[in-house]
């Protein structure tokens, strides 16, 4: 008897994702997704029993690694105000990959039509929301800075508008300024000026010597956008 080849679930998404990049979404076949793995249709049937399927892996792979990223960040914060959106400001502090940009765009065109695949999205952002308003002491602030720094975001991910290092870095600090403000009910601000600018201090000190902690955790995590072997993954044989 041959010896059995183990085949995983992150191995045929990462091929699947390859794929994806290169072709396109529309372009996704189970046979393009087995060539690229190097394994037989019938290994891709096996998890996967349709090109849905796959895309629906997809998406759902891309938010948990995303949610992974932004988690890290937010635990290196530690116990600050405003953490949930200072860690997923720091999270943002590296651009994202051309190769995940391009992922994202045929996604993107893929979730359009498919209200099930923006479910996963559409929790998670949920989530932080809630968790914003929860947890911070000027919410709507910290909430304006939360759709900023998402806006910023997608302006790169769709490939609208990209700014140069130390353009994106201010913008990044003028978001994080936000945090700490009380929008008054008349258009004016109200703010703690000496708590704003201990905060905004200790927290751009981090974006600008990318804080080791942080930093190794979030590469780590976010280099599995392309190469998941690290990450767990259910596992099946087939001889």
């Amino acid at each position: 008897m041959g010896r059995k080849r183990i085949i995983s679930d992150d191995q045929i998404l990462d091929a699947a994702q390859h794929v994806v990049g290169r072709d396109g979404a529309g372009q996704l076949t189970v046979d393009a997704v087995a060539s690229q793995a190097g394994i037989s249709k019938a290994s891709v049937l096996y998890f996967y029993k349709s090109k849905k399927a796959l895309i629906e892996a997809i998406v759902q792979r891309v938010v948990r690694l995303d949610r992974e990223v932004n988690e890290a960040a937010i635990r290196s914060i530690g116990a600050l105000d405003g953490a949930v959106v200072r860690g997923r400001i720091l999270a943002a502090a590296d651009w994202i990959p051309e190769a995940s940009r391009s992922v994202a765009l045929d996604l993107c065109a893929a979730t359009a039509q498919n209200p099930k695949l923006r479910r996963p999205a559409q929790e998670f952002q949920n989530s932080i929301i809630a968790r914003i308003q929860k947890t911070c002491a000027h919410p709507r602030g910290a909430m304006l800075a939360h759709l900023a720094l998402e806006g910023l975001k997608l302006l790169e991910l769709l490939d609208f508008h990209l700014w140069p290092k130390d353009e994106r870095n201010r913008l990044l600090q003028d978001i994080e300024w936000l945090i700490s403000v009380d929008p008054g009910p008349s258009g004016s601000v109200q703010k703690n000026a000496s708590s704003v600018a201990v905060k905004q201090s200790v927290h751009v000190k981090r974006i600008r010597s990318k804080d080791a902690s942080a930093t190794t955790s979030t590469k780590a995590t976010r280099r599995g956008l392309s190469k998941n072997s690290g990450l767990p993954g259910n596992t099946k044989t087939r001889a």
